[in-house]
């Protein structure tokens, strides 16, 4: 859409001007959008898709209705009894800012990729803005 109003070109100059995601908002947007899982096999070892550590577990059916903890990142993980090692998921992520007198809604798109054995990969971009 081309900008007509004096309004609708203010915006679009504002909106080349809005800063980039740093860091943090980046690191909260993946850990808290997906649901972290640690991929338990037959043989009763667990994979965790968040760094790819695996490990055997003494206490497995705690860890399946518990949840456990990596011992190697820390990260709070979900048990799944799975056969399955590639995992994708996409969600949205917005952040809510201003901008001169305006307020912006900013809604990012966020995918993860996870397989079992390998560190997560994670991938995110703008898509929507609402003035």
């Amino acid at each position: 859409m081309k900008p007509k109003t004096r309004i609708q070109q203010e915006v679009a100059r504002l909106s080349k001007r809005l800063p980039r995601l740093t860091e943090e908002q980046r690191a909260y947007a993946f850990r808290h959008c997906f649901k972290h899982y640690a991929v338990k096999r037959a043989d009763g070892t667990n994979i965790c898709t968040e760094c790819g550590h695996s490990w055997k577990s003494d206490h497995d059916l705690a860890d399946t209705v518990c949840g456990c903890t990596c011992s190697h990142c820390g990260m709070e993980l979900e048990a799944l009894r799975t056969r399955k090692s590639v995992f994708r998921d996409m969600e949205y992520f917005s952040i809510v800012t201003t901008c001169k007198q305006y307020q912006v809604i900013r809604f990012f798109s966020v995918k993860s990729r996870y397989k079992a054995g390998q560190p997560a990969e994670y991938s995110i971009f703008e898509v929507v803005q609402r003035w």
